[in-house]
């Protein structure tokens, strides 16, 4: 229930910026906006809805609401010509977004009014962490990064440090990964990727104020539709070369090749020509296009005629 989580928040003692609270006030046509912890937002709704239960829990339950499908807003209204609106904030860039006045919904389009006296202490400190200003631009020189160690697994989620969330599809190399944005689906080969450790410079650091994500030297994109992206060639440029020490690493290598032309052969955004050529490729490499015989050939050994033991041809032509 949304009343319980609530309560539940008014226990933490930190606060994240997914608990920060965006609230805007009109008043006869003028906006003021402002920042609040779950507290002091729920001391404004009890003002708003004067001691009904109902009410409250009403409007508790529409602020919860923005935090699990991240669309709407909760509307309080005081008076005649004075309301309020308000979501959990849900990510680095809508905050920004929403301290620029990007969104506002005035025919004038006049720049909402940041009101700071407004606003819960605990925000500004999540401001400081994240190195953004009341206007929602970036403080320069506030941040300090420091590399850590990361080992990058296929389908992770990473934060970068510009406010987007990226799905790691591929590991090319220590550095280098083949990755998709979660926010818009296009895909990007990231080079030279490095996780950090970023805390503001100034005040207290604790696990608090500091944020963990990637950045990265090159981005290339790719593009949203990944059947017209050049796959092995993206492996080729900015994979690491594969290394085939056993008869284990031979045959997925040859897995690999199995399933890379039948999805060609499948494709239908694929020329019909090129995939008649994926197909006869995979008779005359494999002998078949049904991938349970190919798997049952693969266990049995039948393309293993391929494979050369690391070290094995050096020994043969030193005797």
């Amino acid at each position: 229930m949304p009343l319980g989580a609530a309560y539940k928040f008014l226990e933490e003692k930190t606060m994240k910026l997914e608990n920060m609270i965006l609230v805007t006030e009109n008043c006869k046509g003028t906006e003021t906006i402002f920042l609040l912890n779950l507290p002091d937002y729920m001391a404004m709704v009890l003002k708003a809805c004067e001691d009904s239960a109902i009410d409250m829990a009403d409007a508790i339950s529409q602020l919860y609401s923005t935090k699990e499908g991240k669309n709407g807003c909760s509307e309080l209204y005081f008076r005649a010509n004075i309301s309020s609106q308000a979501r959990f904030c849900a990510s680095e860039g809508q905050l920004r977004s929403f301290l620029m006045g990007i969104g506002s919904e005035e025919a004038n389009e006049e720049k909402p009014v940041f009101d700071d006296s407004r606003c819960s202490e605990e925000c500004f400190e999540v401001l400081k962490a994240y190195g953004i200003g009341t206007d929602g631009h970036s403080l320069l020189n506030s941040l300090h990064y420091e590399a850590v160690a990361h080992d990058f697994r296929q389908g992770e989620i990473l934060h970068n440090l510009n406010g987007r969330d990226y799905r790691v599809l591929a590991v090319l190399s220590e550095k280098n990964l083949l990755l998709m944005s979660q926010p818009d689906g296009q895909y990007i080969v990231a080079v030279n990727t490095l996780m950090y450790e970023r805390s503001p410079k100034e005040g207290q650091v604790s696990e608090d104020n500091v944020i963990k994500g990637v950045e990265w030297g090159q981005g290339v994109y790719l593009g949203h539709n990944l059947t017209k992206i050049d796959l092995d060639g993206i492996i080729q440029e900015y994979g690491r070369p594969r290394k085939i020490n056993s008869i284990g690493d031979y045959r997925n290598e040859e897995r690999w090749k199995f399933v890379k032309l039948k999805s060609m052969s499948n494709n239908t955004n694929l020329g019909q020509t090129v995939r008649w050529a994926a197909e006869k490729e995979l008779m005359d490499t494999f002998g078949t296009v049904d991938r349970e015989i190919f798997e049952k050939n693969l266990d049995k050994g039948s393309y293993d005629n391929g494979f050369h033991q690391p070290g094995k041809e050096k020994k043969e032509k030193s005797r």
